[in-house]
């Protein structure tokens, strides 16, 4: 599971076959594309933008530009280290649910979730890729932004955007899973909810594949699946409670020594 590039294919003159072009966003002010002839390995560049520049926007200029060169849109598709093409159609649809909970206990793991972004982001901060989280106490619920690695304008668990309300105080959830990222923080938030009441599956026909970690901390091939840096996963996972946060050791230099005062 991985964020999806836009794929662009385009008929070679003089019967040559056809030539792909494929972009995604990949970080904050980061663009990656992809392209070659259609089949074969596609080479990769890595677009750096400038600090002010969107990189969506860039990326719906950098799309249109294509389109007026006589590329046609294919679609959103994952692409290997191989150039190997899979279009979305065609890869498991990951899906996550909330089972029946009090709203106010939804609403505190959704808050404590939030909380520990924001603490996160102040006292240690995001070495890659930052995170972002608001709660917002009218819609009910949380909004985490992250450039590239989760849904554009932030990915909601919300009223109506993820949360349903029920009458008796209660809520339950669902939604897709378009992003590594998303499943991750879903770990996070299953570990402030009872045991079993946040799940994530991924479906292809009439099978369904479980997507949670079957073990606690992070299990090397949940990590693996979620074609993240580990670096960044490791990151994530200690700023939402996961595992533990590293231990500060303050050098011996930073240590003072208190001084006898004599009379």
């Amino acid at each position: 599971m991985t964020n999806l590039y836009d794929l662009y294919r385009n008929d070679s003159p003089a019967g040559q076959g056809t030539k792909d072009w494929a972009i995604k966003v990949s970080a904050v002010n980061e663009l990656t594309v992809m392209f070659g002839k259609t089949g074969s390995k596609l080479r990769t560049r890595v677009l750096k933008l400038d600090s002010g520049t969107d990189a969506r926007s860039e990326l719906s200029q950098r799309s249109s530009q294509k389109l007026s060169e006589g590329y046609s849109m294919i679609g959103k598709a994952r692409i290997d280290d191989k150039g190997n093409v899979t279009l979305a159609q065609d890869i498991e649809q990951a899906t996550w649910s909330l089972s029946e909970l009090d709203e106010v206990e939804v609403k505190a793991a959704l808050k404590s979730l939030v909380d520990d972004i924001v603490a996160y982001s102040f006292d240690i901060g995001f070495n890659e890729m930052p995170i972002s989280a608001d709660y917002d106490e009218n819609l009910k619920g949380a909004i985490i932004s992250c450039d590239g690695l989760l849904p554009t304008g932030g990915w909601q668990i919300l009223s109506d955007a993820g949360l349903t309300f029920m009458s008796g105080g209660k809520v339950m959830g669902g939604g897709k899973i378009d992003y590594s990222l998303q499943l991750l923080l879903l770990v996070g938030l299953s570990k402030k909810l009872p045991d079993g009441s946040v799940t994530a599956v991924a479906s292809k026909g009439q099978t369904d594949r479980d997507l949670m970690p079957s073990k606690r901390g992070l299990p090397a091939d949940f990590v693996e699946g979620l074609e993240l840096p580990r670096s960044y996963v490791r990151e994530v996972a200690q700023a939402i409670g996961i595992i533990a946060k590293p231990v500060q050791i303050l050098s011996q230099e930073a240590v003072s020594t208190p001084t006898a005062i004599c009379f």
